[in-house]
């Protein structure tokens, strides 16, 4: 129903990957300049000002995909309730030079840290 706070059908577990099927519908938008950085919008409410020409329509998220990572349900829902939209770090779209390596240790350790606490 429109209006009310999403609230998940079971506990959510950073152990196994976010499935939609406990997800409203999506929209997702992506930086230009930082291809990780992620804006989900539920499709009932209106697309914020910041989402402009630098932001890049990624598609939808709907209940038969899979929630890319980084995408946390309950803080989604939370941040929906208080903003109307989620901002979140897309960490498996990091890229994947040898550059880039330290920077995806940090994001897997971030990950491992978050996976102990559940």
């Amino acid at each position: 129903m429109r209006g009310e706070p999403y609230i998940p059908s079971r506990p959510f577990s950073m152990r196994e990957p976010a499935r939609a099927t406990t997800l409203p519908p999506y929209n997702l938008f992506a930086r230009k300049d930082a291809p990780e950085l992620y804006c989900a919008i539920p499709e009932d409410r209106p697309v914020p000002d910041f989402i402009d020409c630098d932001w890049r329509f990624k598609g939808s998220l709907d209940r038969s995909q899979r929630a890319p990572g980084g995408f946390i349900p309950p803080v989604a829902a939370a941040s929906v309730r208080l903003n109307g939209y989620y901002v979140f770090m897309r960490y498996d779209a990091l890229p994947s030079s040898e550059d880039d390596r330290e920077i995806r240790l940090i994001f897997d350790n971030l990950a491992r840290k978050k996976r102990d606490l559940v």
